[in-house]
This record gives C-alpha cells, sequence and structure tokens, in this order.
C-alpha cells in the first residue's frame, strides 16, 4: 500500500523519529524502524539510512550554489556566439572542427 505523504510531512516526522532512534537499544531501533517505514512507505534500507545519518546532514532546504569563475572573456564569448551563429546554432561537438586553434 502507497502512503502518500507530503515531503515537509516526512521531513519533520524524519527530524523527530531520527532523536528517539538514535538513542535506544537494538530492540527498540527495529519497533522505529517499523513505525517510521509504515508511515513514509520508504524502503527499510533507506529508511535505516536516513535515520542514522540524519544528525551529520544539512538541515536547511536548498543547498547553497556553488559560483564558479568564468572561463572566457568577453571577446572570446563574442567570438564564440560569432561562429555559432554562423554554423546556424550547431551543438557543441560538432562546432568544435569551425573553430580555428
Amino acid at each position: 500500500m502507497r502512503h502518500i505523504m507530503s515531503l515537509k510531512a516526512r521531513r519533520e516526522l524524519l527530524a523527530a523519529t531520527a532523536r528517539r532512534y538514535q538513542q535506544v537499544s537494538k530492540q527498540g531501533k527495529s519497533v522505529i524502524l517499523d513505525e517510521f517505514t509504515a508511515t513514509t512507505g520508504y524502503h527499510r534500507k533507506y529508511a535505516t539510512t536516513l535515520l542514522k545519518n540524519h544528525s551529520a546532514q544539512n538541515e536547511q532546504l536548498l543547498p547553497s550554489k556553488r559560483v564558479r569563475p568564468r572561463k572566457y572573456t568577453e571577446e572570446v564569448q563574442a567570438a564564440l556566439v560569432l561562429v555559432w551563429e554562423a554554423t546556424s546554432r550547431i551543438c557543441s561537438k560538432r562546432l568544435v572542427p569551425f573553430i580555428p586553434n
């Protein structure tokens, strides 16, 4: 049977259950795991991984994006766009032979 539960509700349940899971004995963990899998519909192995590693996870919902430095200057970008437009906007793999070394 598939349980329909929102992601936010599953995260809240995980946060509440993980604290209990990490503090009980092996028999208690089995009972908590049974309840958690029945409620969320997660596979048992995935649920154990979530419950064991929850404190190590970052609590933020959205990870911060890594800002990468630009590889090309504006002059090089303009030249690439010019060649790309001249070749009817073909993909990069097919564009390489048209770019002089």
